[in-house]
């Protein structure tokens, strides 16, 4: 055989075994897609069962995800399929009260994509809200959030959960200064009313007050705000004040536990 023709042979068997990894890679891909698929409507309705159904679609469709990957590593969509079961494996353990393979599911998923923002949120809202507020869990909710806010500095809530994650921890100083930077993001009025209450625990009265009034001013319907600024302005000898934003608590939400604390505020002022 001469040597022209070998060579084009040589190319022609190269490109023939390209095609058919990535072909194969296709297939996989694809079959992983159809169960991925079949998996995201398998929680409906929303039960145990079928979200447990779901968690079965979801592992075989990693498993041909993976088989893509491994037959094509160049082709990143593959990657970015056996991250999104990592994500609803996640969000799956956190709607069936698992937060331990909750937790494992999303640092799986940090493996795959370690600048993702909303994963690091996931792990560090499940470490802050879901499990006791011992370091043993805030250490690495706080780092976790730190990581988001580092990435990606303009998510307003990351950096309330953060917030709340360093109060838990006893770090009440750096909790106000993480909530303040989350309403510089989200100014909205729970935000605010976070940054109130913040602020009693640290006696900056004043600051309070300033707060609640902020977020009065974008929801005047929230009763927790409202009682937080009675709260303030009682620690600042402004009684009339306070007793008429107790009675706004009264009024907003009757009945509440928050009301009959405010009631019970106003029968010690009479």
């Amino acid at each position: 055989m001469n040597k022209p023709i070998h060579l084009v042979l040589i190319l022609f068997l190269g490109f023939y075994v390209i095609v058919s990894i990535g072909a194969k890679g296709v297939f996989e891909n694809n079959l992983g897609a159809i169960l991925f698929n079949k998996g995201l409507f398998a929680n409906q309705p929303l039960s145990t069962k079928n979200l447990n159904a779901r968690l079965v679609w979801i592992d075989q469709a990693e498993i041909s995800f993976r088989k893509a990957s491994e037959r094509n590593p160049s082709e990143a969509r593959f990657i970015h399929n056996i991250l999104f079961t990592h994500l609803v494996r996640g969000q799956s353990f956190s709607q069936l009260g698992d937060w331990d393979r909750a937790i494992t599911s999303y640092q799986a998923a940090l493996i795959v994509d370690p600048r993702a923002v909303g994963t690091y949120l996931k792990l560090g809202e499940i470490l802050t809200y879901q499990k006791p507020h011992e370091p043993e869990f805030l250490k690495p909710a706080i780092g976790y959030l730190q990581q988001a806010v580092n990435i990606a500095p303009q998510a307003g809530y990351a950096w309330l959960v953060l917030g709340h994650a360093l109060f838990f921890d006893g770090r009440q100083t750096d909790a106000i200064e993480a909530v303040k930077e989350a309403v510089v993001w989200e100014p909205n009025a729970y935000y605010w009313t976070v940054l109130c209450e913040f602020y009693q625990h640290e006696a900056q009265w004043q600051n309070s007050v300033s707060a609640c009034n902020q977020a009065l001013k974008s929801e005047p319907t929230r009763a927790d705000a409202w009682f937080h600024l009675g709260e303030a302005l009682a620690r600042q000898d402004n009684m009339a004040q306070a007793q008429s934003a107790w009675r706004k608590v009264v009024e907003l939400s009757p009945g509440s536990e928050l009301a009959q604390v405010a009631e019970h505020r106003l029968k010690e002022e009479k």
